[in-house]
């Protein structure tokens, strides 16, 4: 009786070790099919917070930002000018460098910068 006992403990260790192992696993490749349309948390594009986002809305976030474009240009002078973006038809015009940005991250690593402070 008490080597079934031991046995049935034995099987229990077992099974929730492997069930603990597997749920872990599902969670780790699931991150990973997810990060690899989406951008890895605390990812920035310019300046601009994209983590998270799909390419999309990465670029819908980076073209946006082009509207509030403000160049400051100081003359011979010393006067100050501003020149807005919306003055010179300033437009984002996508080049693929986001999308390149996107396939670039290793999107198994993405479990690994969660916890990572950004620089």
């Amino acid at each position: 009786m008490l080597e079934r006992e031991r046995r049935r403990r034995r099987k229990i260790v077992i099974g929730s070790v492997a069930g603990g192992v597997l749920f872990l696993a599902v969670i780790y490749f699931g991150l990973a099919f997810y990060f690899g349309s989406h951008f890895f948390f605390r990812t920035r594009i310019n300046g601009w917070k994209v983590g998270g986002t799909s390419l999309e809305k990465a670029e819908e976030k980076v073209g946006d930002g082009v509207e509030d474009y403000l160049l400051t240009v100081f003359d011979r002078d010393g006067e100050k000018h501003h020149i807005y973006g919306h003055d010179i038809a300033c437009a984002y015009v996508p080049d693929g460098s986001v999308e390149k940005l996107l396939k670039e991250q290793k999107k198994f690593h993405g479990t690994l910068y969660v916890h990572e402070k950004p620089a």
